[in-house]
């Protein structure tokens, strides 16, 4: 499918873009491309792109807390060292929290 008509980019080349683990927004997904934005009409399915890598990047996190966590088996502290090389992911996922907060209604208090 195309996602960009203005830069003829297809969704496998955004999603591999967003996987990349160098975007943390919609921008950058443009920029890994080597084009910038112009209508601005794919943005939204951009940014849609970009948390489904996020989410991805995210899942085997959820088991690694709960070794930690919950002590199910002996901690390897090799892999604890490891995943701090991962902490990009997390900057992904505010950068996704913070893109959602921006795009929800005000309320009115």
């Amino acid at each position: 499918m195309i996602v960009c008509v203005c830069n003829r980019l297809n969704e496998t080349s955004c999603r591999d873009a967003a996987r990349s683990g160098q975007c943390r927004d919609v921008a950058c997904m443009y920029r890994v491309q080597g084009c910038r934005p112009r209508c601005g009409r794919c943005v939204p399915i951009m940014r849609d792109i970009l948390s489904d890598a996020t989410v991805a990047r995210l899942e085997g996190l959820a088991g690694f807390r709960n070794v930690l966590v919950h002590e199910y088996a002996a901690v390897d502290l090799r892999r604890v060292h490891a995943g701090l090389d991962r902490l990009d992911d997390f900057d992904a996922f505010i950068a996704d929290v913070d893109t959602w907060l921006a795009r929800r209604p005000q309320r009115r208090g």
